[in-house]
């Protein structure tokens, strides 16, 4: 990314977004991003 870094909450969404496109639950998915 060039030196660019996301604040913690961007990447923490991302993490979400990408673990519930595997087919995890939210609450799981939000407990294994954190």
């Amino acid at each position: 990314f060039n030196g660019f870094d996301p604040p913690p909450a961007r990447v923490f969404g991302w993490r979400v977004l990408e673990l519930k496109e595997q087919g995890v639950g939210e609450e799981e998915a939000m407990a294994v991003a954190d």
